[in-house]
């Protein structure tokens, strides 16, 4: 397996709202100290309930900076998109549980 590293540009944390009827994505830029990254701050909130939309858009505003990433971020938006449009919960880096 290869080795995790860090985008330089941040990192997304992705919610599904059912009642809004809206993915909502927001990117965090990290927060050091002593060198080490602690937490995060967060940048930008995009909502929408497409995930091509919504990927296109962070594209766009330059948020990402590894492809890995990137691609990763696709996975899981269409897991969004896919618990959004089905009435399924949602849970970052989760398996969607399947009715």
């Amino acid at each position: 397996m290869a080795k995790f590293e860090f985008d330089k540009s941040g990192f997304f944390i992705i919610l599904v709202d059912h009642n809004k009827k809206k993915i909502i994505v927001e990117h965090y830029n990290y927060v050091k100290e002593k060198n080490l990254i602690k937490t995060g701050k967060i940048n930008q909130v995009l909502e929408g309930t497409k995930a091509e939309d919504l990927y296109k858009e962070v594209i766009k505003r330059g948020l990402l900076s590894r492809l890995d990433h990137a691609s990763y971020l696709g996975m899981e938006l269409q897991k969004a998109e896919h618990a959004l449009n089905h009435g399924i919960e949602y849970t970052q880096d989760e398996e969607l549980k399947l009715r």
